[in-house]
């Protein structure tokens, strides 16, 4: 376990988007049960307790699609989708390149 403060970023989806700093914790682990089950003992006491957070995106969380939203808001979802349709329009091929199961899941993959 460790933790650190990083200033908030302005990126669209960014996991450090809380202004003026943001406290990231490190929790990682053995993929297993046991890590999995803390994990989600820890983000549902932040959720019960009203703080909020975000993911690392390449770390393990159980975001979905609604989970997102919730998180990033529905602009900031739209907007990601809207550079990633103006990214791709001239290729659609390269965007099948760009996708994958987990990005359809979330609702990003438009």
């Amino acid at each position: 376990f460790g933790y650190r403060y990083v200033n908030a970023s302005r990126a669209t989806l960014a996991f450090t988007r809380y202004p003026p700093q943001t406290c990231v914790f490190e929790l990682d682990g053995p993929w297993s049960d046991g890590t999995r089950a803390f994990y989600r003992r820890m983000w549902n006491a932040m959720g019960q307790s009203g703080i909020p957070h975000t993911f690392h995106w390449g770390k393990i969380h159980e975001l979905d699609a609604d989970s997102v939203k919730q998180r990033y808001g529905d602009a900031a979802v739209k907007a990601w989708c809207d550079a990633r349709r103006e990214l791709f329009k001239t290729s659609p091929e390269s965007a099948q390149v760009f996708a994958s199961p987990w990005l359809r899941g979330l609702g990003m993959d438009t």
